[in-house]
């Protein structure tokens, strides 16, 4: 009767170059690229699915002498929004060869008080890949999942003491009022001896160690009175906390159908205990390096995503600044002062200030409360 006849049967097959060929349906016709062509659907899928987990980008490293945060909790820096927007042409709708267009984009979650987040609420992770998800020209248009990352509260987990100390003590290095921001929230988070979580791996020892402990006297200062702590000796797991929910979370999305490429944003030292989580063997793992915001890890698996695959964490590079001697390396052109800078300048004006001011005890029950500062 000269029209075309259509099964409705499901069929898949895989081509000569590995490619899955998923029309959907068996029809009469001559090709898969004429099914397509007729009922308007793509024919292939990737025949692997793929994670890449980036660092976030470059930092403002502010004058804690004038009271601007320094860089362990700052924001991106000028240099790192154009990391950010440079990623458009890495990841974007025609991605730099071999990376492939994320279906899905996740950003680390710091629920932390004393990190910077910007007038949007992002943190620097999800600063990171905001131009990239956005729906402006060169974006994609997806949402950004910041629901996941490594602090114990997002999972339900609880801190080991041991861990408390030494957390708020690194950030101590802030300028008043926020010196012992981080420190007095530590304390009043859920915590239980037994716990394996020591948030970024603080509080890890090879023996038992004595530590100071700062407390706030009457007149507002604070005082320290050391004492002896029992620590954990479990390198691997020690860091762990909430990144194995996330990656958890991760390959359940990579399941779903549709989706077959995911970026993640996450923090570099966290990255160790996420690739983990993610499969990648602890013995082929290192900590990422402070001075490469660069690098790719590629992750994939197979088309269930439920077996890693193969994975490589030292070759790919996003191609915008990798300051370090060797194939790979590049030098943005932009500036690295001000607030281009990610190393320590001074700065002719104020810094905006962490996402919440100073503690204030207003029920009087010895715990601190911590009001957010939404105007940024």
């Amino acid at each position: 009767d000269g029209q075309l006849r259509v099964r409705t049967l499901e069929v898949s097959t895989e081509s000569a170059d590995g490619q899955l060929i998923e029309c959907g349906r068996s029809m009469w016709c001559a090709t898969s690229a004429l099914c397509a062509t007729i009922l308007g659907f793509s024919t292939t899928v990737p025949a692997d699915k793929v994670i890449y987990v980036i660092r976030h980008g470059e930092k403002v490293d502010g004058n804690a002498e004038e009271g601007q945060l320094n860089k362990y909790n700052q924001c991106l820096s000028q240099q790192g929004w154009m990391r950010a927007y440079n990623l458009k042409s890495v990841f974007g709708a025609a991605p730099v060869a071999p990376f492939r267009t994320p279906d899905y984009i996740f950003s680390a979650n710091y629920q932390e008080p004393l990190e910077c987040r910007d007038t949007n609420g992002f943190y620097r992770t999800q600063q990171t890949v905001s131009a990239l998800a956005d729906d402006a020209a060169g974006g994609l248009g997806l949402r950004i999942d910041n629901t996941t990352g490594f602090m114990p509260s997002l999972c339900g987990l609880k801190w080991n003491p041991a861990a408390v100390e030494p957390y708020g003590q690194l950030r101590t290095s802030q300028p008043e009022p926020w010196k012992y921001l981080a420190l007095d929230w530590a304390k009043a988070q859920p915590q239980d001896p037994s716990s394996a979580c020591f948030p970024y791996n603080e509080g890890v020892h090879e023996e038992d160690v004595t530590i100071a402990h700062h407390f706030k006297t009457e007149t507002g200062s604070y005082t320290a009175k050391k004492s002896t702590l029992k620590t954990s000796t479990d390198q691997l797991g020690s860091g762990m906390c909430c990144n194995a929910a996330a990656a958890k979370k991760m390959l359940a999305k990579l399941a779903e159908p549709g989706i077959n490429t995911i970026l993640v944003a996450w923090e570099s030292a966290n990255t160790y205990w996420l690739a983990q989580a993610l499969g990648v063997p602890k013995d082929e793992l290192s900590q990422w390096k402070s001075s490469n915001y660069d690098s790719v890890y590629v992750l994939k698996y197979d088309r269930h995503a439920k077996r890693l695959t193969d994975f490589d964490l030292t070759s790919f590079y996003q191609g915008f600044d990798y300051p370090e001697p060797g194939p790979h390396e590049r030098h943005h052109l932009g500036p690295n002062s001000f607030c281009g800078a990610i190393e320590k300048t001074d700065y002719p004006w104020a810094f905006p200030l962490p996402n919440v001011i100073s503690p204030t005890d207003n029920d009087n029950d010895g715990v601190p409360e911590y009001i957010l500062n939404r105007a940024l």
